[in-house]
């Protein structure tokens, strides 16, 4: 997995965390404090031969690769990977939490992510966090994991009491659009496809399209400050 942020010609060393990093100068570095994560995935293409190729040697299965993102509350890339497309988003959520070095306050997930591995998986990386996954329309509570039961509970009443669209509203399930703005940033601006052929270049060629987002949404951020 390759770093998010892109090296720099004006940096300085310091020292974080019992490590000896660089940070940029001409970007605000991320602050240290919990963050909100928030993944999800989207397809990409990988470039092919070219139709004649395809048709020539009777290629009907479209080639693809899925990409999985885990973003902050501010659209801020933390981590990404890419996988075949038959992976399952959940299976791949340990191996985004390993990416992070930040406390989790809140994880968030569409409806695919409802599975007692997920909240184990969560609290295992940042014990207390607050998990906003929307249970099926026919959820039960989990066997197993406690902690998990009484936070899916609590979801499953409440959307029972309010209405599934009031719970979302309520529980801020909708910052989940940060990591549709993520891929949409990502296909208008990268591309919709791998143009590398080997799987390894194909990880590092969504990495760096990842950090190149990051450092143009730095770049692009403007500065706030109170006046009066």
């Amino acid at each position: 997995m390759m770093d998010l942020y892109l090296p720099c010609p004006d940096h300085t060393t310091v020292s974080r965390r019992n490590r000896t990093v660089k940070v940029c100068k001409c970007t605000k570095s991320l602050p240290d404090g919990p963050v909100h994560f928030i993944v999800d995935s989207t397809g990409l293409k990988i470039c092919g031969q070219g139709e004649w190729h395809s048709k020539k040697h009777g290629e009907r299965r479209k080639r693809w690769k899925k990409l999985h993102l885990g973003v902050d509350e501010n659209g801020q890339i933390l981590a990404c990977k890419v996988t075949d497309g038959h992976k399952h988003d959940p299976s791949q959520l340990p191996d985004l939490l390993a990416q992070l070095d930040r406390i989790i306050e809140r994880f968030i997930g569409d409806g695919i992510y409802d599975q007692e591995a997920v909240y184990e998986a969560v609290d295992h990386r940042s014990p207390g966090t607050e998990v906003i996954v929307p249970p099926r329309k026919d959820a039960v509570a989990f066997n197993n994991s406690i902690s998990a039961s009484s936070q899916r509970d609590n979801h499953i009443t409440k959307i029972r009491s309010k209405g599934r669209s009031e719970w979302k509203r309520q529980s801020g399930y909708y910052l989940q659009s940060h990591a549709e703005n993520a891929f949409y940033r990502y296909k208008r601006i990268i591309g919709g496809r791998l143009r590398a052929k080997n799987e390894d270049a194909q990880k590092r060629e969504a990495a760096i399209g990842c950090a190149i987002l990051n450092r143009m949404r730095k770049m692009g951020e403007p500065l706030s400050y109170a006046v009066g």
